[in-house]
């Protein structure tokens, strides 16, 4: 067993699939409710599996869960595995800093915007026309 296990708890919009926050921490209620308080606009909905904590977090009129809602999430975790080594399961790769885990999660999400990738790959794309 890992001695410093760290989740990493993410929000996404489940329509647009976009980044909406994440929280590093331990499986408890402390850092879900920071991540809860981050992205929680008053009216939102959160769809989640049915771990505990969240039954204690989330206002029950606006909570969903199930996982067979969950397939967004679990897509994008998916991908941000696929895409960054520290993030492999079973693994021989893996992260001593929180900061670095902050930082590849930082990185990931900003190169998902299409503003962002675009004006990187410009000049590149510009020498093929």
């Amino acid at each position: 067993m890992e001695k410093n296990k760290v989740w990493i708890w993410r929000a996404i919009d489940g329509v647009l699939r976009k980044p909406l926050g994440w929280q590093l921490g331990p499986r408890g209620d402390a850092s879900a409710k920071k991540l809860i308080s981050r992205v929680d606009t008053g009216t939102c909905s959160f769809v989640t599996d049915e771990w505990g904590g969240f039954f204690r977090l989330l206002p029950e009129e606006r909570h969903f869960y199930g996982k067979d809602l969950t397939f967004p999430i679990e897509g994008t975790n998916s991908d941000i595995r696929h895409r960054l080594a520290r993030f492999h399961r079973r693994s021989k790769v893996t992260s001593r800093s929180l900061e670095m885990v902050e930082a590849s999660l930082l990185l990931f999400h900003h190169l998902q915007s299409s503003a962002v990738l675009d004006s990187l790959l410009a000049p590149f794309l510009s020498s093929f026309s």
